[in-house]
């Protein structure tokens, strides 16, 4: 998505065995997007929806998990040059936003689907303020991300030292400009990791 570095990682994350997450599970869909105008290989866009946005909603579509949005408490501005310098501006200092409190409680939930852009090579700052506030050790993390060319950048490394003991199933990175037809690679996706029929939760969270 913004801001791509061309940096490559291993993904250390495990493989789900047959009925590891399972049906009858509560399912989460937390994840981190922007709205407004993105800069990609195709030029300039205005999206009413973040590229991960538009992949947390396939996979609730998918999996039947509640959705949340993890939103900065001070948001962002939505021109893109804008946007760039502030968040860069973050990058460097290490800044931590601060967020909107989360409807709902993560820890009632078993797996967690966790979404974000890759922003230089890394994790936007508004998610390692959310890292840093939720213990997930317990659950089951699922990453997802979108980018305009890196496959992960430093995100796993971080989040298996963030979480030495939780499970950490294989993720989905997806190219921005591939999501919108990304349907078939989710669902062979959800498949592998076998998360792919699952009943419908009866609790909704507010995205």
């Amino acid at each position: 998505m913004l801001f791509a570095v061309m940096l490559f990682f291993p993904a250390c994350t495990a493989v789900a065995q047959p009925g590891t997450p399972g049906k009858g599970k509560r399912i989460l869909i937390a994840y981190y997007s922007l709205k407004g105008e993105k800069k990609t290989k195709k030029g300039m866009m205005v999206l009413p929806q973040g590229f991960t946005e538009q992949v947390a909603m396939k996979i609730q579509e998918y999996t039947g998990g509640d959705m949340c949005h993890i939103e900065n408490k001070k948001p962002y501005p939505e021109t893109y040059r804008e946007l760039k310098e502030t968040a860069k501006a973050e990058w460097k200092s290490g800044e931590r936003p601060e967020l909107k409190p989360l409807p709902v409680n993560v820890n009632d939930y078993d797996v967690v689907f966790l979404g974000f852009p890759i922003w230089f090579g890394t994790f936007p700052p508004a998610m390692f303020t959310f890292l840093q506030q939720h213990d997930l050790s317990s659950q089951i993390i699922v990453p997802f991300s979108t980018s305009g060319a890196t496959v992960w950048g430093h995100t796993l490394e971080i989040l298996h030292r963030q979480y030495p003991n939780a499970v950490i199933l294989e993720g989905l990175d997806l190219r921005s400009l591939k999501v919108k037809k990304s349907d078939r690679k989710i669902r062979r996706w959800l498949k592998k990791i076998h998360i792919d029929t699952v009943r419908r939760q009866d609790h909704s969270c507010n995205k």
